[in-house]
């Protein structure tokens, strides 16, 4: 049964909802709004709170509304009697997952502040973004609240609980809105705060480091979680910084909907070196897949592994280590997702040109290049 999430009756006075809430209960957005009901059929409120706090906070519930229709298209069965943890799948693999978010800080820009240039930085390759930098340590400071504050929670409280086996594979999924530009965090910063590999964007090489600097701080953050025996607990971090109302215009649009928007896709081909970095357009042609834009790292130190093939799952990237060297399975792989009324398409094309020729260091060529969606 689809979840009633968008019943005032059943939440918060309309004047309280979140401005995402109000967005997407405009007639022009029915077609998302549908597609986002979709994802709640059969999802379980278990504290019957679930749809006031959609409705006053919105981001939180959207990240597991998505993880439960995420679940459910890749094949997991999935228990929900108990309140914790946030979802406990029992086959065809046992994991125990705990969902959680970043949100903006409270002294931090917000959301509303958003502008045009914020909108076009999606697909601005690192090198020339003036603040990537800001980005990337603000995205693992929050990131890094997040998580830690859900493992002392798993150590503390949830594994506790005698429904839940220690022996089973502990995975945070967190999911970034911790700043007006997210969408275009990639996996820099979970690479850096997981593994310790900090991205030099003028170089595109990685260093390592063991901390950065708080933003507007001289506390020092953690990196490379991972290689910490206090987090052998958690088996991996499911990530993503796309799960956006942009989501849910991709997907509505790949299934023939209808939008005033269009969506652009900028993904990077592993096995291309002339022009690794395209775009498309995306379409019912050149569909975004659900599991688009989430990643898996897994850890390399965890009592409890993760098997490989619980996401080997087209769409999802997963990172990994072999005999001390870090791997992916990624052939091709979502980077950002540009999400505007389709009015501006014709004008826009000179500047996105532009852009895919900055990412592959090029002059110019053919930036529609048909997206080759085989499994990895």
């Amino acid at each position: 049964m689809i979840l009633d999430i968008f019943n005032p009756e059943l939440g918060a006075r309309k004047e309280d909802w979140h401005p995402k809430v109000k967005l997407l209960d405009r007639p022009g957005l029915i077609g998302q709004k549908k597609t986002l009901e979709n994802w709640t059929d059969g999802f379980l409120d278990r504290d019957g709170k679930i749809i006031r706090e959609f409705q006053k906070n919105f981001h939180s519930s959207f990240w597991e509304f998505f993880l439960y229709a995420m679940f459910k298209e890749i094949g997991f069965q999935i228990d929900m009697t108990h309140h914790a943890p946030d979802f406990m799948v029992t086959a065809p693999y046992k994991i125990n997952v705990e969902a959680v978010i970043a949100n903006i800080r409270e002294k931090g820009r917000q959301e509303e502040t958003r502008d045009m240039d914020d909108i076009l930085s999606m697909i601005t390759p690192p090198f020339a973004q003036p603040d990537f930098y800001e980005v990337l340590d603000e995205s693992i400071f929050r990131m890094s609240n997040s998580i830690i504050k859900k493992h002392k929670k798993y150590l503390k409280d949830y594994s506790k609980h005698d429904w839940i086996s220690k022996e089973t594979p502990y995975v945070i999924a967190a999911c970034s809105y911790d700043q007006i530009n997210y969408g275009r965090e990639y996996i820099y910063s979970m690479l850096a705060l997981l593994y310790g590999f900090y991205y030099d964007a003028k170089e595109d090489t990685f260093n390592w480091k063991e901390t950065i600097k708080k933003p507007s701080s001289e506390r020092d953050i953690q990196l490379g979680l991972f290689f910490n025996s206090e987090y052998c607990e958690i088996s991996a971090i499911i990530y993503s910084s796309m799960v956006t109302i942009g989501k849910l215009t991709a997907m509505h649009i790949s299934q023939g909907g209808v939008s005033d928007n269009f969506v652009l896709q900028l993904w990077k081909d592993h096995d291309s070196s002339e022009r690794p970095y395209a775009i498309q357009i995306v379409g019912p042609e050149a569909p975004e897949l659900l599991t688009e834009g989430i990643f898996v790292f897994h850890n390399p130190t965890a009592k409890h592994s993760l098997p490989l093939d619980a996401f080997h799952q087209n769409g999802i990237v997963q990172y990994y280590f072999v005999d001390g060297v870090l791997h992916t399975d990624a052939k091709q792989e979502t980077i950002a997702r540009l999400d505007l009324p389709r009015i501006m398409m014709d004008q826009l094309y000179p500047y996105i040109e532009q852009q895919m020729s900055l990412y592959n260091r090029l002059d110019i060529y053919d930036i529609y290049t048909p997206k080759n969606k085989c499994c990895h």
